[in-house]
């Protein structure tokens, strides 16, 4: 009957939400979890200190590695999954809009993923441990230690999305595609400078050259004609006749970093210290705050 078809569904709605507070209540508070995987033998306590920030602790890196990616997973699945389908091409996938696909065939084309896998046999056996154990962790939550799919992010779990296992290529595409998308468009920007610089008018010896010294001190006459023939199919992003400021204030600043070596340390300990320039405000966020502990090893 309709009362009763009524009443099963409030009582869903119910069983839902209660099993939703009881994952989130244990994701967000910060009493310890002992974590094991009898698969790898990684044990780790993950809990949260009083600004809501994991702790990770462990007695070797590649178990604080599997807590790490546990912890990434827990708190930022969302994240972690839609970078994955990012940086594969594979947006389309989770949603075919034509904006979607056009995305995917662009970043197809960049090759993160398969030069990754190429990649995989050139890192030391640490660092490969280290991939897969970062990977093991993401895969105990979000496949292991997932009650039909409810660890799955919310807006996943709805759309059916089929969890696939974590691998190690996965995380060295994502790297790609972020330094892509920062580091290498900066890169193609100053290019087009260049070429825009030099097609009006300005002498590649006096200007390009000392600009970019000493990368570009062998450019030839014929490089420079070819410049100057050169049509961008884009829209330049820096016009020529702005103001500085106004290209200073658009362009925002660049990152900076410094290392202090132990013997100038009053803890003897070595210290780096970097400042990439990243907003702390952008949703999703580009920082996750963490402790880890491995051993004599802490990181802040």
């Amino acid at each position: 009957s309709f009362v009763m078809r009524r009443f099963f569904l409030v009582l869903i709605s119910l069983l839902i939400l209660f099993v939703g507070l009881f994952i989130g209540f244990f994701s967000q508070s910060d009493f310890p979890i002992l974590i094991h995987d009898p698969h790898t033998n990684h044990s780790v306590s993950i809990s949260r200190n009083p600004h809501g920030a994991s702790i990770i602790q462990g007695k070797t890196i590649n178990d604080v590695g599997f807590g790490l990616g546990y912890a990434h997973a827990r708190d930022r699945g969302n994240q972690l999954l839609f970078l994955r389908l990012l940086s594969q091409g594979r947006l389309a996938e989770l949603d075919g809009t034509p904006l979607n696909t056009e995305i995917d065939i662009h970043v197809r084309g960049l090759s993160f993923l398969s030069d990754s896998v190429q990649m995989l046999p050139q890192l030391d056996s640490e660092a490969l441990l280290y991939l897969q154990s970062y990977s093991n962790g993401i895969n105990k939550y979000l496949i292991e230690d997932s009650w039909f799919g409810l660890n799955l992010p919310l807006e996943f779990f709805f759309l059916g999305y089929k969890m696939e296992p974590w691998l190690p290529q996965d995380t060295l595409a994502i790297v790609r595609a972020l330094s892509w998308f920062g580091i290498s468009e900066v890169q193609m920007d100053v290019e087009k400078f260049i070429i825009q610089a030099v097609r009006h008018g300005a002498n590649a010896s006096k200007l390009v050259r000392n600009l970019f010294r000493p990368h570009l001190n062998d450019l030839t006459v014929f490089q420079e004609d070819f410049l100057r023939q050169t049509t961008l199919l884009h829209t330049p992003l820096y016009t020529l006749g702005r103001n500085l400021d106004e290209i200073h204030g658009s362009m925002g600043s660049g990152s900076n970093n410094f290392a202090v070596g132990a013997e100038k340390a009053a803890s003897h300990s070595g210290m780096q210290a970097c400042d990439p320039h990243l907003d702390v405000k952008r949703l999703p966020a580009a920082w996750y705050e963490v402790e880890l502990y491995a051993g004599d090893l802490k990181i802040h």
